[in-house]
């Protein structure tokens, strides 16, 4: 940080309204780092002036070098030494206690915080008094001093926490909520920090949990364990699942009293949860379709082959003139047959994909809804009842699946938001890949989800008023629907254990026309003029990383917040200064 950005960060010091006291404490459990002095260091040098750090240690190590040169540097460094020091962790509740701030962090005795990280918390407590939690994004600096591996997050994401603790070292807890649910048993450190995280936000509504997405927080990388790398993507090891996260995952669960399994999730890198399905978990499947048979026949043949969820209902939307073909005629009184499928006849029209799912959900009476494109295939078959487990959840409302071309490669994995609408996440990655923070092998929450393969509550669908067949006939229907559902407070879920192949745009064809080219425009502008705040600012999409490339790779400067457009921020770190390790002004601006 240059001497001018430190000088306006401590006029602006001065002029805050709300002082809060920040506790940091620091567990020391078998011995003392040589390392420990760095992170004192770190806190020491904080521009905002508001903390003490307590260090947590046996008695034993108070005669240690180490930590009397940290005693020295300021007296708001105190060490505390209970008499039965026993696991660290479990001393969490008298810990909590014996700190003074109103908001206390936890620090790893070898890492080390940005000089802007305490003033960076202050100032968003300011910004919303009614937050109780905060996190920050963070990377990793080697054993020769190299920042690398930045973890950029998105804001709170229920889904994505459940599978993985990826809240982070530089979290800051509001105290008086944290000494009502600390308390942990003894599992390790890393483990009991997902105890407390779990208890801390349960019944939190989601404004009071607050992301700053600017990097506040050094990891020591030999200290953490890395496993693989990602392409792209930072260390996995950051947020790998543990036995004792995974028992603290199902004790957490019991004691709410939600009746769902934890498990390994696949790839090993993340948690599952497995909920059960809703009392009547029967679903119509929506299928308008153009009846090219070389798509369709194997579409609806591995929809009653393969999935195994046993209430479903199949409905074909297909135009009357389908009919006058004979091969197609053939075939769709054939497959009508079945008690399982139904064909819906609809008078020759103007392809209008959004009014076709509309009309077709209008003749359903089923509490669960799957929009299927009739260019699909069930790969996984537990698909379907790994997608209504999820929709009957509270608080959740669109669940999207994984999609694969025809080759293997990813064609979904979420939508993020971007100036050109939206762009579907991780595509072309291969089929194994686990994608920027594990999360292709994660269920989490994303902005919208695909139309191709989108199942929801019907009484959802039908509150929003279904898909907007007067602005949006082809394109943007479904991110306008799933945009909908956020504003009634409802959060899109994606889930990577419900796989299909899609064979992308075959059921209404490319915007390859000049006409069709004209209304995908149209429909970009109407489009846009909802929800351009949304477009600038995904907040499940960190704004480090970039809206042109669909591979999370970093950006450069960072695109401003909507909350903080027109502000001159010049603290906290840019993607590019991470990348390259080193201050930069210049890079692409998006």
């Amino acid at each position: 940080m240059c001497e001018s950005e430190r000088e306006t960060i401590e006029k602006n010091v001065m002029s805050l309204k709300s002082i809060h006291t920040f506790s940091l404490l620091v567990f020391i459990a078998d011995r003392v780092p040589s390392r420990l002095l760095r992170l004192v260091e770190s806190v020491h040098s904080q521009i905002y002036p508001h903390w003490e750090l307590v260090i947590i240690a046996p008695s034993a190590f108070q005669k240690s070098q180490i930590l009397d040169k940290c005693l020295q540097k300021d007296d708001r460094i105190r060490v505390f030494s209970p008499k039965d020091l026993g696991t660290v962790y479990s001393l969490l509740p008298l810990s909590v206690e014996y700190a003074r701030g109103d908001y206390l962090g936890f620090l790893g005795s070898e890492d080390c915080l940005s000089e802007s990280a305490l003033y960076e918390m202050a100032r968003e407590l300011e910004r919303s008094p009614s937050l109780k939690l905060v996190y920050s994004d963070e990377d990793f600096v080697d054993e020769s001093g190299n920042r690398c591996c930045p973890v950029f997050k998105p804001d709170w994401s229920p889904e994505l926490f459940l599978s993985k603790n990826y809240l982070g070292d530089l979290t800051i807890y509001q105290r008086k909520r944290l000494l009502d649910v600390s308390g942990s048993e003894n599992w390790r450190p890393s483990a009991a920090r997902f105890d407390v995280n779990l208890g801390f936000v349960r019944g939190l509504d989601p404004s009071q949990i607050g992301h700053i997405p600017k990097i506040l927080y050094h990891s020591n990388l030999s200290m953490k364990p890395t496993g693989r790398a990602l392409a792209k993507g930072p260390c996995p090891g950051k947020f790998q699942p543990t036995v004792e996260g995974l028992k603290i995952l199902q004790a957490h669960l019991d004691r709410n009293r939600i009746p769902a399994d934890a498990e390994f999730g696949a790839g090993g890198s993340s948690y599952r949860i497995r909920y059960p399905l809703p009392a009547n978990p029967k679903v119509s499947i929506i299928m308008p379709s153009a009846c090219k048979l070389h798509l369709l026949k194997p579409c609806v043949d591995s929809l009653l082959s393969r999935t195994s969820s046993p209430d479903f209902e199949i409905f074909l939307v297909v135009n009357e003139i389908r009919y006058a073909v004979p091969e197609q005629a053939e075939y769709l009184h054939g497959i009508g047959a079945d008690p399982r499928v139904k064909v819906l006849v609809y008078g020759d029209q103007p392809f209008n994909y959004a009014k076709l799912n509309n009309w077709g959900v209008n003749q359903t009476d089923s509490p669960f809804l799957c929009l299927l494109n009739d260019d699909t295939e069930v790969v996984s078959p537990g698909w379907l009842s790994e997608m209504v487990s999820l929709a009957g959840r509270e608080g959740v409302g669109a669940v999207g699946a994984k999609l694969h071309y025809p080759n293997g490669r990813i064609q979904h994995g979420g939508v993020v938001l971007g100036r050109k609408g939206g762009f579907h996440a991780f595509r072309f990655f291969p089929s194994d890949a686990e994608g920027y923070m594990g999360r292709l092998y994660s269920v989490c929450n994303y902005s919208a989800v695909t139309g191709a393969c989108l199942v929801v509550r019907r009484d959802l669908y039908e509150r929003v008023g279904g898909l907007d067949e007067e602005a949006f006939p082809v394109a943007f229907n479904d991110i306008d629907f799933c945009l909908k559902l956020i504003d009634l407070g409802y959060r899109n879920v994606w889930t990577p254990y419900a796989e299909l192949i899609h064979k992308e745009s075959v059921t209404r064809g490319l915007d390859d026309t000049p006409e069709k080219e004209e209304r995908f425009q149209k429909e970009f502008e109407i489009f846009k003029g909802r929800w351009e705040i949304m477009m600038e600012d995904d907040p499940l999409y960190n704004p480090n990383l970039s809206v042109i490339s669909e591979d999370f790779s970093l950006t450069f400067p960072p695109r401003k917040r909507a909350s903080c457009l027109g502000t001159n921020d010049f603290s906290g770190e840019s993607a590019e200064r991470i990348h390259n390790n080193k201050d930069s002004n210049s890079g692409r601006q998006e």
